[in-house]
């Protein structure tokens, strides 16, 4: 899903150089391939679908086909210094659970990036895949609780153009009727570091 990327790559800015990055739900690395200093022998992604993961892999990324649902990621403890964790945790039942294995695979004092729609966002309610909404405190309750601290968050929104089917997207029909505009999606964007 692309819930609006430059509004989540400018958060992130240039904190990926000389990391070590595991990104999970990685999609077919479009994102990643946004920043200029990741280098491609340092990251790692982790995809359900396999056919975005072959995409991946033939742009020269290292990316794998995993179940985030899964009980563990397939690293050893304190092995990353950034983990990503851009638009999937709406789609987790067991995100908790990924939160969990986020902080176990990272190193001391390791950042995690995350993003999610907010609960007020369509493109959250639009996609039957989804299976829960978060608000900004619901994240910085969820982080302290796994032993995270938060650096920054900020809300953002961001303009994304869809094709409008009347029958198929109603309320994205009825929003461009209005307003004249495709379609605004708005999310949460937090930094938070391992806790010691």
């Amino acid at each position: 899903m692309n819930s609006g990327n430059k509004p989540i790559k400018n958060f992130i800015g240039n904190r990926l150089a000389n990391k070590k990055i595991l990104d999970l739900g990685c999609g077919d690395c479009s994102f990643i391939g946004m920043f200029d200093d990741v280098d491609k022998d340092r990251y790692f992604g982790l995809e359900l679908d396999e056919e975005r993961v072959r995409i991946a892999q033939n742009k020269g990324y290292n990316a794998k086909t995993c179940n985030l649902e899964a009980k563990k990621l397939p690293f050893e403890k304190e092995n990353f210094d950034v983990v990503i964790v851009k638009d999937i945790l709406e789609h987790l039942y067991n995100f908790v659970g990924l939160i969990e294995e986020s902080r176990r695979v990272l190193k001391n004092r390791g950042i995690l990036f995350i993003s999610v729609p907010s609960e007020w966002s369509q493109l959250l309610w639009d996609d039957y895949d989804h299976k829960r909404g978060f608000t900004l405190n619901s994240i910085r309750e969820l982080l302290a609780k796994l032993g995270f601290v938060i650096i920054r968050d900020e809300k953002y929104q961001d303009l994304i153009k869809f094709k409008t089917s009347r029958l198929k997207y109603p309320m994205r029909y009825i929003f461009k009727v209005l307003t004249g505009i495709d379609f605004i999606t708005q999310g949460y964007l937090v930094e938070a570091r391992k806790r010691e």
